[in-house]
């Protein structure tokens, strides 16, 4: 995908968005929190130095794992190229991790929320076109 101005000369990625250098290393701007949050996701699951696998990939998708301890620590990540314009589309990546156990289930470390309920027939259908990482954690759902 290629942006273009109103003149119809293309929007190079300088000018999508600022690097984190130009802004003075301001923590507010959401590109140095998405980072802080990749990072401590890779510290918190000792995810940082593990093994990495592509599970598939195409021209609009991509699906990879990384893992340590033997893969009893693993996170699924998964990347499109989705416009803006299909930022809250559903988007279907296949394989999927598989659901977790022993009171376990798959949370996104971006967003914080839940995502096991998206897993079926080996696949995860992401509810929105954002990027996703899953790891695994104890399940927050309390039953009564």
């Amino acid at each position: 995908m290629v942006l273009t101005r109103q003149d119809n000369t293309s929007i190079g990625q300088d000018e999508m968005r600022e690097s984190i250098w130009q802004s003075h290393y301001n923590t507010e701007t959401w590109q140095y929190n998405y980072i802080k949050t990749l990072l401590s996701t890779r510290k918190v699951n000792s995810i940082g130095a593990g093994y990495s696998e592509v599970k598939s990939f195409d021209q609009h998708h991509l699906v990879f794992t990384r893992s340590c301890d033997g893969g009893l620590r693993e996170a699924w990540v998964f990347l499109n190229n989705a416009g803006d314009g299909r930022r809250h589309s559903r988007i279907r990546y296949c394989p999927g991790p598989l659901p977790g156990i022993n009171g376990q289930a798959w949370y996104d470390a971006i967003s914080g929320r839940r995502m096991d309920q998206h897993l079926s027939e080996g696949c995860f259908t992401a509810p929105d076109a954002e990027p996703k990482v899953l790891v695994l954690r104890m399940d927050e759902i309390i039953v009564s």
